[in-house]
């Protein structure tokens, strides 16, 4: 899926859903773990309104914050530019931002 083609709604109802990172030697598994549309005032760009997801990963394995190629069953792959936000429970909590 062409990442300009994302909006808010691809994501919602997804969350709970498995998305994941392909390295040579291992599978980093991240859990989509919430979906947020930014409040109106922030305006829209011609493409979409802004918004944000939240992935859930394990605290073994942080990810530095830089464009990671994001796998989905459905989806397909997303060039997700990853901010590790810290931990979060039992899991590495990560933002990306669509504007």
């Amino acid at each position: 899926m062409d990442i300009g083609d994302v909006t808010v709604e691809t994501f919602q109802g997804r969350e709970g859903e498995s998305f994941s990172i392909q390295f040579a030697d291992a599978t980093l598994e991240l859990t989509l773990a919430d979906v947020t549309a930014a409040p109106e005032k922030w305006g829209r760009s011609e493409q979409r309104a802004p918004f944000s997801i939240l992935f859930d990963g394990p605290l073994e394995h942080v990810l530095p914050q830089r464009i990671w190629p994001v796998d989905h069953a459905e989806l397909g792959r997303l060039d997700l530019f990853l901010v590790p936000l810290g931990p979060e429970g039992e899991a590495m909590r990560y933002q990306a931002v669509f504007s």
